[in-house]
C-alpha cells in the first residue's frame, strides 16, 4: 500500500507543480480560485480515500450485519436463493475486490495529500 501511496503523492505534486500551474496561471500571476479549487479537490480525494479505508478495515461490519438481520426479518429469502448463495460463495472475487479497494484508497489518499500539499504551499508562497 505504501508504494501506491507514494506513487500517487509524487505524481500529483509533480504534475501540478511542473506542468499544470505554470501553464494555466503564469509564474507570478496566480488566481486565488485555482488554489481554492485545488484544496477542494485534494480534500475530496482524502475523504474518499479515508471512507474506503474505513470500509476495508471492517469497522462498520456490525452495522452491516444489523441491517442484514433487520432486512431478513421483513423480507424472507426463498430456499432457492439460499441454496444459490451457498454455492456461489467463492473467495476469488472477494480477494480481487479487497485488493482493488486497497489500491484505490492508497491512490486517493496519496493523490489527495499531494494536491493539498501543493495547494497549501502555493497559498504560503504567493500570498
Amino acid at each position: 500500500m505504501r508504494k501506491h501511496y507514494i506513487l500517487a503523492f509524487s505524481l500529483a505534486t509533480v504534475m501540478l507543480c511542473g506542468g499544470y500551474i505554470p501553464i494555466v496561471s503564469g509564474y507570478r500571476n496566480v488566481d486565488l480560485t485555482i488554489i481554492n479549487s485545488l484544496f477542494l479537490y485534494g480534500l475530496s480525494a482524502c475523504i474518499i480515500g479515508a471512507v474506503m479505508y474505513v470500509i476495508r478495515t471492517g469497522f462498520l461490519t456490525p452495522v452491516y450485519r444489523g441491517f442484514a438481520t433487520i432486512s431478513s426479518a421483513f423480507l424472507p429469502k426463498s430456499r432457492a436463493l439460499q441454496e444459490e448463495e451457498k454455492h456461489s460463495s467463492h473467495t476469488a472475487p472477494f480477494a480481487w475486490k479487497n485488493a482493488a479497494v486497497q489500491k484505490l484508497s492508497a491512490y486517493f489518499l496519496g493523490g489527495g495529500i499531494g494536491i493539498l500539499t501543493v495547494s497549501v504551499s502555493m497559498q504560503l508562497y504567493y500570498f
